[in-house]
């Protein structure tokens, strides 16, 4: 090991934690460090490390994520559907099947990072197509899905093994939905924290350059 690795890594950090403090009123850098630790816990073995953002509105969220935009094993999306993870082409004759996959699994491979931002839309889908989803990712935890469409696609598109981490982000309305944990298990490692709250977050918050926010974090995050 590069005996100087450890500072590295340290001054990184540092570059990560002033991007959130310029921008943020009293952020909670506990929570910021243990979405990134867990992010880059996607590299060791054994089974992956799925944080899940609970805050209120407006509590950075979306911020912290978006921090992980671009990185190569990334992949940001902003709605599931039953078909996202694993789904068959039906063939048309009068139209060419497309040369990509429609298959989210299959387009990242074996090993990959799904950052999503609003958990929310999940629990929001009837029960029939939120069981679907939940059923997908209990055993993308695992490593392994399969799924039959009775479609004369490609095979191999039916079936997906490897490594993937899920980031994703909810309201602490979350907790009014049991029964999706019951399902679900003990998969996500749950990051809580509240909104800062009086005039001088208020006043932070008015006059964020967003932009510039948004720049400065994802290059620290890209770095570290």
């Amino acid at each position: 090991m590069n005996p100087n690795s450890r500072n590295d890594g340290g001054r990184l950090w540092r570059a990560v934690e002033k991007a959130v403090v310029d921008h943020h009123d009293k952020p909670d850098l506990e929570a910021v460090q243990a979405l990134y630790a867990a992010v880059a816990a996607h590299k060791l073995s054994g089974q992956p490390v799925w944080p899940m953002l609970v805050a209120p509105s407006g509590s950075m969220k979306t911020d912290l994520l978006a921090g992980l935009d671009g990185l190569p094993t990334v992949h940001l999306i902003d709605q599931v559907t039953p078909n996202t993870f694993l789904s068959g082409q039906i063939k048309d004759a009068e139209r060419p099947q497309s040369q990509n996959s429609s298959s989210l699994l299959c387009r990242i491979g074996a090993s990959g990072i799904i950052v999503f931002p609003d958990f929310g839309t999940i629990l929001s889908m009837n029960r029939t197509h939120r069981g679907s989803v939940l059923a997908d990712m209990r055993r993308i935890y695992d490593g392994h899905l399969r799924k039959e469409y009775g479609t004369a696609d490609d095979r191999r598109e039916h079936e997906w093994k490897g490594r993937i981490t899920f980031a994703v982000a909810a309201t602490p309305e979350v907790d009014r939905h049991y029964s999706v944990f019951q399902t679900l298990g003990e998969r996500f490692v749950m990051i809580r924290w509240g909104r800062p709250s009086g005039i001088e977050a208020a006043l932070r918050a008015m006059n964020q350059d967003r932009k510039a926010q948004a720049a400065e974090l994802q290059k620290a995050v890209h770095n570290l």
